[in-house]
């Protein structure tokens, strides 16, 4: 497959599930930083440069040793001896060399929240597999996955031209009481037109006493249901598990059981209610502990984006054959 041009121009890297298309903004669940972390803001986020086939910036390169199984996705100005090929796939990142297994590095965002580098094609134990979209840094919104506190709306402005345009608005929620009779606040609004030119729009929000507090958004409850093909063993406990502290970010102990609910006509379906935050990128899994404590793991990472609806609810279904 042939690879598109390299960005002109500086870039950031953001998380992005699998499956997800890599310029769906709100697909992004984070943005990566010289260290390899995760953060929320354009500001915090690494600014990269493809030259030569090399990944750098002002922080350093980003390279690796031979023999090395996988690494954080960290800057240094200390260059190993692998820091060929990056390319840029479908606005998607690529790093290519003969000593990686299948010759191309995989990613994956490890339980602690860093990008790790994988270059034996071996995923880390609880490592989610991940990809990272390429997105210029001058199109970078400051929240790409806007953080809780932030509720979003869409305005349709009719320019002068009679194109019609849709304007995302973002603005903070907060429990204080507002003292001041009246507050006016302008901000720089990036937009898209239907022709696909990018405008940045100049808005206005003005906030009034009249409502002395703020309507937090509500938690989402979420039902996960999984069909059990072939059916639950006696004595065993259907869990789930996942990358947030509701489903035990990870920790078998704490994972979450599961209750029957129904034999639907392709198997018995198992499900949980649990109410999360809105607005997050989830990954979870579904486990079987058995009486003894042993475990079997559904070999699926599954993820989705748990979006603010005015219903308050969600429900994602999934079925494995454990047999």
């Amino acid at each position: 497959m042939a690879a598109s041009p390299t960005p002109l121009g500086s870039f950031v890297l953001g998380v992005l599930p699998p499956a997800a298309a890599p310029l769906r903004k709100r697909a992004i669940s984070g943005l990566v930083s010289s260290s390899g972390g995760i953060v929320d803001w354009c500001n915090l986020a690494a600014k990269f440069n493809i030259v030569d086939g090399e990944l750098m910036s002002n922080s350093g390169y980003l390279s690796t040793n031979v023999g090395v199984a996988f690494a954080p996705l960290a800057l240094s100005l200390n260059k190993g001896p692998i820091s060929n090929t990056f390319t840029v796939i479908n606005n998607k990142l690529r790093w290519e060399n003969s000593a990686f297994a299948s010759g191309v590095a995989l990613y994956c965002m490890s339980t602690d929240g860093v990008v790790l580098a994988v270059f034996n094609g071996i995923y880390p134990q609880g490592c989610v597999v991940i990809n990272l979209a390429v997105v210029q840094a001058s199109e970078c919104l400051e929240a790409i996955s806007s953080p809780t506190t932030v509720s979003s709306s869409t305005t349709s402005i009719n320019t002068s031209s009679g194109t019609s345009t849709s304007v995302s608005t973002k603005a903070s929620t907060s429990s204080s009481a507002s003292t001041d009779s009246s507050s006016l606040s302008s901000t720089s609004v990036p937009t898209t037109t239907s022709s696909g030119t990018s405008t940045t729009l100049a808005t206005t929000t003005t906030t009034s006493a009249t409502s002395a507090t703020s309507t937090a958004l509500c938690n989402i409850a979420v039902q996960f249901r999984e069909a059990v093909l072939g059916g639950l063993p006696s004595n065993t406990t259907l869990k789930i598990i996942g990358s947030i502290t509701e489903l035990g970010s990870w920790n078998v102990d704490l994972g979450v059981p599961l209750s029957f609910q129904e034999n639907s006509p392709e198997a018995p379906v198992w499900s949980v209610t649990i109410d999360i935050a809105p607005n997050v990128t989830i990954y979870w899994n579904y486990i079987q502990v058995n009486s003894s404590g042993a475990v079997r793991r559904d070999p699926i990472t599954y993820s989705n984006l748990l979006e603010w609806n005015k219903y308050c609810s969600a429900s994602w279904g999934s079925s494995w054959n454990w047999w």
